[in-house]
């Protein structure tokens, strides 16, 4: 279904939203990576979103390992084998009724109309088959699976929902420990720097939901304890690599760095990062840059932003093109949509920052950087 992501350690997808299953294979993992199954079922949980304000919807993402794990049957602990990681995770609440009536009309601002050219008109069109956001769920898995070493070493990856709508959130350069509101988002169901929104935000969503329409948002990512030197030159910048991952999320339409597009308005006596002499060594006095010059970590927490559009489909009639008689028609979206999708992709965004960085760092540290210090032969 996709083409091969990341440099080191590479990542397949395949399956469609109402397929039988969906999964993704792993290559190039270093033998004898530790795998928490906790950890990674706590963020399947967090990407499926809050009930209330999501798609009726539920899948309990049951899974299973194909290959490429070895298992200690006493303690049930798991590591990589080295050989490919391959998972498959079931697709079982499934209603493709809704979609029959929808073959011939796209819907507006999906990749129907765009996957019927591209695929000839053999594409998969129920709930969206390959474009569905559904496939971000073997995604946040196999981030979840380098994340939690990533941890392990003391980088720590969060994502809180910045805004939705005309609603926002406090930033994270206003809390008092960025390093630990970072810790706190990251662990939330609903993430926001300013918990005493969360009644707001979801009051917003709600009243989207009852007006048959839908809302876009935008996500603030922290990494904290990424040293300095992680990047390279031109197209395998730090920043590149990140907005690369991003972007291929269904939803997002656009991705900053530090202070972003508001760096457009500002004098570069402003916009530069003055450096000072610390007790552990060089650092900067602000963070316009993001952490990130010349495409290499400078040390300081990495910041950017993500915009997530509205959720396309709606309940209210819109206006398309039947592709079989060639004639504009009005549609009705039935089904099972979310009122946004912005609470469910931070955990994408999560996921696909740990396995940029993860693969990051093991290209310029080898293999042995990430190894457990169990052994499972012993």
């Amino acid at each position: 279904m996709s083409d091969l992501f990341g440099k080191s350690v590479q990542l397949s997808l395949f399956g469609e939203s109402h397929s039988l299953g969906m999964g993704f294979v792993l290559t190039n993992l270093p033998p004898g990576l530790p795998i928490d199954k906790d950890y990674i079922e706590e963020a399947l949980g967090r990407r499926r979103g809050l009930e209330s304000v999501s798609t009726p919807r539920r899948e309990k993402d049951d899974y299973v390992f194909l290959s490429g794990i070895r298992k200690d049957p006493e303690s049930g602990r798991i590591w990589a084998s080295g050989t490919p990681l391959a998972v498959l995770i079931w697709n079982k609440d499934l209603d493709a009724k809704p979609y029959e009536d929808l073959k011939d009309l796209p819907r507006p601002s999906h990749a129907d109309y765009t996957g019927n050219i591209r695929y000839r008109g053999f594409q998969d069109y129920r709930g969206g088959g390959a474009f569905s956001g559904r496939l971000t769920c073997p995604v946040v898995f196999a981030g979840a699976m380098v994340r939690k070493v990533l941890e392990d070493r003391g980088i720590f990856v969060g994502s809180h929902i910045a805004q939705v709508g005309p609603l926002e959130d406090s930033r994270f350069a206003d809390c008092g420990d960025p390093k630990e509101a970072v810790k706190r988002v990251a662990k939330s169901d609903f993430p926001l720097v300013n918990d005493d929104l969360r009644s707001d935000f979801l009051t917003l969503l709600t009243r989207a939901r009852e007006e048959k329409d839908s809302l876009g948002g935008r996500l603030e990512t922290m990494v904290t304890g990424l040293g300095p030197g992680y990047g390279s030159l031109f197209f395998d910048k730090l920043d590149a690599r990140l907005a690369h991952a991003i972007l291929t999320i269904p939803g997002v339409k656009g991705i900053s760095f530090g202070s972003g597009f508001q760096l457009a308005t500002m004098k570069g006596s402003q916009a530069n990062d003055p450096m000072v002499m610390t007790k552990k060594g060089p650092s900067f006095l602000t963070n316009h840059s993001g952490g990130i010059q010349g495409g290499i970590s400078n040390g300081m927490p990495l910041v950017f932003q993500t915009v997530v559009k509205p959720t396309p489909s709606i309940g209210k009639v819109q206006r398309t093109v039947n592709l079989k008689t060639g004639k504009e028609e009005e549609i009705h979206i039935r089904g099972r949509h979310d009122p946004a999708i912005v609470h469910r992709v931070y955990e994408v965004v999560n996921s696909l920052t740990a396995l940029v960085l993860f693969d990051l760092i093991l290209s310029q540290e080898g293999p042995d950087s990430f190894l457990s210090p169990e052994d499972p032969r012993s």
